[in-house]
């Protein structure tokens, strides 16, 4: 409905939609597990597919959405009341994918695969070449070409960071920039990247349930002095930052080339 009003006011406007990207991947060889992957997989595309109209009764998560409280009625106003995705936004961070692997009677993820992407970056400085390296669900490339592939508009990756120290900071901007510019050579329409923040969050890392926290993924770290305030300092990501805006096209390659045909 917002979609609607804005675009009645000005017909022209893009609209940038923004979610989560998610992936989930298990090697073991239990079924019900592996129909629990294909669950969670579809399930994360559920906000875009809903406002786009593409649940309808032969969707596959039309029966859970009903015993989750959702009428029938509801979803034919979904349908009726479609929009055009203009611009698919996901956001993602080393975290957003997970091994499932069922031990010990429960079901484990593991997410953390920041460090070891950061480390083989580090040897290789080419991102191909990490997922080889690193024992990936998918990796940053491989998700986003789904979302692209899935609804055939341009994506942005709207938050990516990583916490850790400086020095892995700084790599993982560089790999993730390389993952974008293979997505454009591939001719996937990434027309725009976001690091997330630019300073440190505070608070942000405990769901802002206590203070004084610092999450350290800015490329300025925010250090505390001892008059209480918090003093901005430039992390080796800010120069970076810099050379890879300077060197767009080199960096990054040629947008032009890949959005022109939307």
């Amino acid at each position: 409905m917002s979609v609607k009003a804005i675009k009645a006011e000005v017909p022209d406007a893009v609209m940038i939609h923004v979610e989560a990207g998610e992936y989930y991947a298990t090697r073991s060889q239990e079924k019900w597990l592996q129909a629990d992957v294909e669950f969670r997989n579809e399930r994360r595309f559920i906000i875009y597919d809903l406002i786009s109209g593409r649940i309808n009764l032969n969707h596959p998560l039309t029966e859970w959405l009903q015993t989750q409280g959702m009428s029938r009625k509801t979803l034919y106003w979904f349908q009726e009341h479609a929009i055009e995705l203009d611009v698919v936004g996901v956001d993602f961070y080393p975290h957003c994918e997970a091994w499932l692997e069922w031990e010990n009677g429960e079901i484990v993820q593991y997410r953390d695969h920041g460090n070891s992407i950061t480390k083989a970056f580090e040897a290789t400085r080419d991102s191909a070449l990490v997922k080889q390296m690193v024992d990936l669900p998918l990796s940053l490339s491989g998700l986003l070409h789904q979302y692209y592939d899935r609804y055939g508009c341009p994506v942005i990756l709207t938050e990516t960071d990583y916490s850790g120290l400086d020095e892995h900071k700084s790599l993982y901007l560089e790999y993730s920039i390389q993952e974008i510019k293979r997505l454009r050579t591939e001719g996937v329409p990434v027309i725009g990247y976001t690091w997330w923040p630019a300073i440190d969050h505070l608070n942000w890392n405990n769901a802002l349930k206590e203070r004084g926290t610092i999450h350290p993924v800015g490329l300025w770290k925010l250090k505390p002095q001892i008059d209480g305030n918090l003093k901005r300092v430039e992390t080796e990501s800010v120069e970076v930052f810099r050379k890879l805006i300077t060197q767009s096209d080199s960096s990054v390659g040629d947008v032009a080339m890949v959005y022109k045909q939307f």
